[in-house]
């Protein structure tokens, strides 16, 4: 009798030490998220300030074009793969996706989509938190000042930091934030969920 109780509290044991290691690896799940900003546009053959064209289908500049292979590249250094990559189906921002795509590899084919051509940081959030859960390291290419916006709002504040500081001053073209959300799941993103973990500008790199 000692023995068959000595044996079930064994297996009681097991199992609450089990659950609470489930626990644990739950609470320490986390989203890998990089946010690009699109590289340089061409606003030819208008000005910036008097311009009347289609915004949409304003395509890269040259120094666009080189920006955006400078942060291909170095992406490519910095992880061997993603889950996805998303882009905005503005011109400027699926030809810095193509870019990309080249140098960096995705488990699965990227998703250019006309909802991620915003301006506004709650829409952009929106999406952000629909995407599948099945994912756990995605980019996304968009525009300013959405993408700026969501950083400043999920990453944790810390002024002290240089980093972080370079990016809260500014958010220039071919920007690219790494954030580290404190997630399991996307639709859990929020204010102060994220700890910032690099950001690059294609002039950073160069230098």
């Amino acid at each position: 009798m000692q023995d068959l109780y000595t044996s079930v509290s064994k297996a009681s044991y097991t199992i609450v030490f089990l659950w609470k290691i489930k626990i644990v690896q739950k609470l320490e799940m986390t989203k890998n998220l990089i946010l690009i900003r699109h590289a340089k546009s061409s606003w030819s053959p208008y000005k910036r300030k008097n311009f009347s064209g289609d915004d949409h289908q304003r395509p890269l500049s040259s120094r666009g074009n080189q920006a955006a292979n400078i942060i291909g590249s170095y992406l490519s250094s910095k992880y061997s793969a993603v889950d996805k990559i998303f882009s905005s189906s503005a011109l400027r921002a699926s030809q810095t996706y193509t870019i990309i795509k080249s140098h960096v590899h995705s488990c699965y084919t990227g998703n250019i989509d006309a909802k991620l051509y915003t301006f506004d940081a709650k829409k952009l959030l929106a999406y952000i938190r629909s995407i599948d859960d099945q994912l756990e390291n995605i980019i996304i290419i968009g525009h300013n000042p959405a993408i700026h916006e969501i950083c400043l709002n999920i990453i944790i504040s810390d002024d002290h930091d240089e980093i972080y500081a370079d990016m809260k001053k500014k958010f220039p073209t071919c920007g690219t934030a790494h954030i580290r959300l404190k997630c399991a799941k996307w639709i859990e993103v929020k204010n102060n969920c994220g700890q910032l973990e690099n950001f690059v500008t294609p002039k950073l790199i160069s230098h």
